[in-house]
């Protein structure tokens, strides 16, 4: 259950490396991080949030919780297992930890991933950075779907401040079914889960739920 304390490096684009750990450094004395999910392809709601505790720009902790139809309630801490809220029993229940709504950034330096992105080199635009990945990690699909569906190809979109460094913006583009094929032969289209998330950076760190009563 104990989840290793460094995620996959990214590969790619050197400036997009560089840049990871760019961001990583802007985020060494913030406590925590608040990502609103308020789009759902071509729906603007709010969809739920993740929060994020840190420590030195560690996560040690994080919470998802679902809004409106989605009924995901997800908590975890370092050196533990995520929990999920059972509402019909009234009790948390382990989560395993192949299950995709492991909360897997936790233990992690942020933002980096639990397995490794695929990175371009950021670009400018205006006051902004934009940086576009590749992104195996099946925890996104909190922001994207309220029940898992199987996605072979996941992009990542940071949109970040030019002057701090830190992230505004996440976009989420998923592609749907196992193929890894964004570009078929013969005219088949390819369909997308996709989400907006806003990004806000806390000046206190956010108050997480204890997953007591355990279910039995």
């Amino acid at each position: 259950m104990t989840q290793p304390s460094v995620g996959a490096s990214p590969i790619g684009s050197r400036l997009g490396i560089d840049f990871f750990a760019t961001m990583h450094r802007a985020y060494l004395h913030t406590p925590g991080v608040q990502l609103t999910v308020v789009s759902r392809g071509s729906k603007r709601a709010v969809f739920g949030h993740f929060l994020l505790q840190l420590q030195a720009g560690t996560v040690v902790g994080e919470e998802f919780a679902g809004s409106g139809g989605d009924q995901n309630r997800l908590v975890a801490r370092r050196n533990g297992p995520t929990y999920g809220w059972k509402a019909k029993q009234g009790c948390w229940q382990s989560v395993p930890p192949a299950d995709p709504r492991t909360l897997t950034g936790v233990g992690l330096p942020y933002p980096y991933s639990r397995a490794g992105s695929k990175t371009r080199a950021p670009r400018r635009h205006g006051a902004e950075l934009i940086l576009e990945t590749e992104n195996p990690d099946g925890v996104w699909f909190l922001a994207t779907q309220n029940v898992y569906g199987r996605s072979a190809k996941r992009f990542v979109t940071y949109t970040v401040s030019a002057r701090t460094d830190r992230i505004r913006a996440i976009t989420i583009r998923a592609a749907k079914g196992g193929t890894r094929n964004i570009h078929p032969h013969g005219g088949a289209t390819i369909h997308w889960w996709t989400a907006g998330v806003r990004v806000t950076t806390l000046t206190s760190a956010p108050r997480l739920p204890k997953p007591v009563p355990a279910c039995k």
